[in-house]
């Protein structure tokens, strides 16, 4: 009881600004907006694309043999090269949750995806949630540390304004592309697939990109690789 009391807070913390995101992208979104179903269950996607991220964190805590990081770390002892390489495995895994939720929505959520704004919205609601359960991780990390200090509170401006927004244009730039290839005029069902299929491996690739960028330059940012 005392673990759910504890953990209301950070909960609360990690909700309210992306309420504000949510706000942000149904105003833009304002001439056809999303019904509240299909916007529930990006969020709930986007939450759940966390599970294999805090899956392989928990493995490579428990099971060091596991751990991918302590493999680069010893692989690569140029510090620069190991950045990149631990960024950009980091990317690859957190864009591939993000692509196959979007992917998993829109087959389940057809009837609704019917304009290429569309992907955007839903690519960036799925970011929202991403960012909400990682947020909580952080936040419950930073409170054990700092406990509800500046730097607790530095760590929690970043995060809510800077990394919450940073999933949701990945995302949000993924759903874009592919909106755009889903919407095209195509010949036959074949040639709509291989589209679909390119535009999925370019955009793919960009988001991992961007967002391995984003988190390099970011001040003072560090994956927790346990």
């Amino acid at each position: 009881m005392s673990f759910v009391l504890n953990s209301m807070p950070l909960i609360a913390l990690a909700i309210i600004p992306a309420v504000g995101w949510i706000l942000v992208y149904r105003y833009l979104d304002y001439r056809d907006p999303e019904p509240v179903s299909p916007t529930t269950r990006a969020i709930q996607m986007g939450v759940f694309s966390t599970l294999p991220i805090f899956a392989m964190q928990y493995s490579f805590s428990h099971y060091p043999q596991t751990n991918i990081f302590s493999f680069l770390q010893t692989s690569i002892q140029n510090p620069i090269l190991f950045s990149i390489a631990f960024l950009l495995f980091v990317a690859l895994v957190e864009e591939l949750a993000k692509a196959l939720s979007f992917l998993f929505l829109i087959r389940h959520q057809e009837r609704f995806f019917n304009q290429i704004v569309d992907g955007i919205v839903y690519g960036a609601l799925i970011g929202i949630g991403f960012g909400i359960a990682e947020n909580i991780y952080y936040f419950a990390k930073a409170v054990e540390v700092f406990e509800y200090t500046e730097n607790f509170w530095a760590i929690f401006t970043i995060r809510s304004f800077g990394t919450m927004l940073a999933h949701t244009l990945f995302s949000g730039i993924f759903g874009f592309y592919f909106a755009k290839a889903y919407f095209a005029p195509f010949v036959d069902e074949e040639s709509k697939q291989e589209k679909l299929w390119h535009n999925f491996r370019h955009n793919f690739t960009m988001a991992i990109r961007f967002h391995a960028t984003f988190f390099h330059l970011l001040p003072g940012y560090q994956k927790d690789p346990s």
